[in-house]
């Protein structure tokens, strides 16, 4: 097992477009997928059909997200905590709904101006009336990789995170 850098967790995971996203409404801990693609270094920007439960984010905005890559004989979790934010600016959100809207085209459609030739493409629709679109800033980040079977396990989560979580579950 290898810790993946800060770094390194978004260099891969700018190579996805599908995570979940979990977070905690008050009841029972939900889990809701998502299509996403990083706004900056520190948030980013993510789509779900499941309308209903995203608006619950709003009640209870602290969540992670999980992001998963397999490739043959070798795995990557990537863990990242943050925060919900709705996307209030018109423009932007138009932008970002653009934005996932061209990466459902297939290919050979995309601009590589735009998208770039290495692009990650999402399956499925996008629908501006059956979907939502939100912001999510990251706070924390953890990654971890298979480099081979010998390797022993690793503590992912960062001492500082590992810290707040003991002290939060402690109130």
């Amino acid at each position: 097992m290898n810790t993946l850098s800060v770094q390194e967790v978004k260099q891969i995971s700018a190579k996805e477009t599908k995570a979940y996203v979990g977070f905690y409404d008050g009841l029972m801990s939900n889990i809701i997928p998502v299509n996403f693609f990083w706004k900056d270094g520190s948030a980013l920007y993510a789509y779900t059909r499941f309308r209903k439960k995203a608006r619950m984010l709003k009640k209870s905005p602290e969540l992670c997200v999980e992001i998963d890559l397999s490739v043959p004989a070798r795995w990557c979790s990537i863990t990242l905590w943050g925060d919900y934010e709705d996307l209030k600016d018109k423009t932007e959100r138009e932008w970002v709904y653009r934005k996932f809207l061209k990466m459902t085209e297939p290919q050979q459609k995309a601009a590589p101006k735009e998208t770039g030739e290495d692009a990650p493409k999402i399956s499925g629709s996008i629908n501006r009336d059956s979907g939502h679109i939100f912001l999510i800033r990251i706070q924390y980040t953890t990654g971890m990789e298979e480099k081979n079977r010998d390797d022993q396990h690793v503590n992912a989560i960062p001492q500082p995170v590992l810290e707040k979580m003991m002290r939060d579950s402690q109130t």
